[in-house]
């Protein structure tokens, strides 16, 4: 892999963990909503189901870059 290469998937692979952290701390206050009797739990569910492909996905490149 090329150096241009290599800062391009590492540029990306840092936006997707932006995005999940960003993600993560969108469940949180959902989760904080619905533990307070506020909120859909079939949403705080979606998000959830969500929240894990994406973390899944990521995983899954993070393994094909170390190779």
């Amino acid at each position: 892999m090329d150096a241009t290469k290599a800062i391009t998937e590492l540029t990306a692979t840092e936006q997707r963990i932006i995005k999940i952290k960003s993600d993560i701390d969108q469940f949180d206050e959902l989760l904080k909503s619905v533990t307070s009797g506020y909120g859909d739990r079939d949403s705080l569910n979606e998000k959830y189901h969500n929240l894990i492909l994406s973390t899944k996905d990521l995983s899954s490149h993070l393994a094909v870059i170390q190779k």
